[in-house]
């Protein structure tokens, strides 16, 4: 494909920074891993349309369209698309029409074109190009010729558990793809998941490794910034802004979610989202945020003194927070599970509290009892990967993989040091992101400043 070809389509087509030709043999290596473990027709939707299409008045400023299970297998950036693996035959991807007034509000996609079908094969990958209106008369058309009984969709396997499934992407379309099938005719069938394999879609190769080595190089460079021209910002939104424009001026794709920046009581808001307060001088300021690099994403999370140095009560339970964090991370590695993390990362820090604080006068009164949210979640080509319901957090993790690592300790804390009494109203949570290797992990963020000393002396270079 020529580079103007390439560059028209960049943001429809992801190469993942490799060249075109070895993007295309990446994904249909996938496609063809996936074939292998399922035997039997997989029928995976992309996402149909922007929210925004529902909702008049709702406009976002997000260029990752395409749900990260389809994207994983076709690198294809853009809305309504499906597509068919035959085990034992061809793969078909379907998209809508070729469209020019749609482009030409738009941009450029990738539609379906009868006189450039064999054109689109090529620049794709695929065996076969249809039309996605098709896409349901092909799966009839599949299945009245095969002996099997069994198709494959993706959705989170959930035995026994109780949240609501209904509104959730995957298992809207299993359920709508069931429904289809059966009034086809079809009674005989049975939709099984491809979700064992998309756990392991969460081991990342070499290249993603890298990308995401370069969102995080990107996150880091945002806080360092913030941090040295801290004196320079007076509200939340002062450095909200700033860390959007940096993040953006890095990665074309931008943000990988809406930052938090919270100071004071506001990071007591776990999700806080309106980053407009005024910085109080005095106060403790948690900033969580993160890139998206081509497919992959960074999540950070720092907190720092507003003026530039921990009062001793926040130092306390600062050091508190950092060191659970670290003894979270000397138990990373190959086969230990989020349930076992969360027990070590909450009960040292209830046990750290007593001895810390309690035993020596000081008290606390905190929203929740011990542990305010998990210790952390898989991250890779979205922020939250893997399920959404989290029942991967009795899974042993694997090699390849990433976890967040993210204590955190929120509440209105008072003590007397020595004879100055300190009452603080904060929020605190530190977060990196782990590798997990053969002998452990390694920590892909652990370049960023955390300790009390480095960020003090950071906050200390501010213009």
């Amino acid at each position: 494909m020529n580079e103007d070809r390439l560059e028209e389509l960049s943001a429809v087509f992801i190469t993942d920074g490799l060249t075109y030709k070895d993007a295309l043999k990446r994904y249909k290596k996938r496609r063809n891993d996936l074939k292998k473990q399922f035997k039997g027709p997989i029928i995976l939707r992309g996402v149909e349309r922007s929210i925004a299409n529902s909702h008049d008045w709702v406009q976002l400023d997000h260029l990752y369209v395409q749900d990260p299970v389809f994207l994983y297998f076709t690198g294809l950036n853009q809305y309504n698309c499906a597509m068919v693996l035959d085990s034992t035959g061809k793969d078909t991807l379907f998209l809508d029409y070729k469209n020019l007034d749609e482009e030409f509000w738009e941009g450029k996609a990738i539609g379906y074109e009868e006189e450039k079908l064999n054109d689109i094969k090529l620049l794709l990958g695929f065996d076969e190009i249809e039309p996605i209106n098709r896409l349901y008369s092909s799966v009839f058309e599949l299945l009245s010729t095969t002996e099997l009984t069994t198709l494959f969709t993706m959705w989170y396997v959930s035995e026994g558990h109780k949240k609501n499934k209904e509104s959730e992407f995957y298992f809207s379309f299993k359920q709508e793809l069931e429904l289809k099938i059966k009034e086809a005719g079809f009674k005989s069938f049975e939709v099984l998941s491809i979700d064992s394999f998309t756990f392991k879609r969460l081991k990342l190769d070499d290249t993603d490794v890298k990308n995401m080595n370069k969102a995080i190089d990107i996150t880091k460079i945002a806080f360092e910034d913030v941090c040295k021209k801290i004196k320079t910002f007076e509200t939340e939104t002062d450095i909200s802004g700033y860390i959007k424009g940096v993040i953006h001026s890095n990665s074309w794709l931008g943000l990988s979610f809406p930052p938090i920046v919270a100071s004071g009581k506001n990071a007591g808001i776990l999700h806080y989202k309106k980053n407009n307060s005024v910085l109080q001088e005095n106060s403790l300021l948690l900033m969580d945020f993160g890139c998206r690099y081509q497919s992959v994403v960074s999540d950070l999370s720092r907190t720092i003194p507003v003026r530039g140095k921990f009062n001793p009560l926040q130092r306390l339970l600062y050091q508190i927070v950092l060191d659970a964090q670290r003894l979270v991370e000397e138990h990373v590695a190959p086969g230990v599970t989020f349930h076992r993390l969360n027990e070590l990362c909450w009960t040292f820090i209830e046990n750290a509290l007593q001895v810390r604080l309690l035993l020596k006068g000081g008290t606390m009164e905190r929203h929740y009892k011990t542990r305010p949210h998990n210790i952390g979640h898989l991250i890779g080509h979205s922020v939250h990967d893997g399920d959404p319901f989290r029942y991967y957090s009795s899974q042993p993790l694997e090699i390849g993989m990433v976890l967040t690592n993210e204590p955190g300790l929120y509440g209105t804390f008072e003590m007397e040091i020595d004879d100055e009494f300190y009452t603080e109203t904060c929020g605190i949570r530190i977060e990196d992101q782990l590798l997990i290797t053969k002998k452990g992990c390694q920590n892909l963020s652990e370049h960023c400043p955390k300790s009390v000393e480095a960020l003090e002396n950071l906050l200390a270079s501010s213009d």
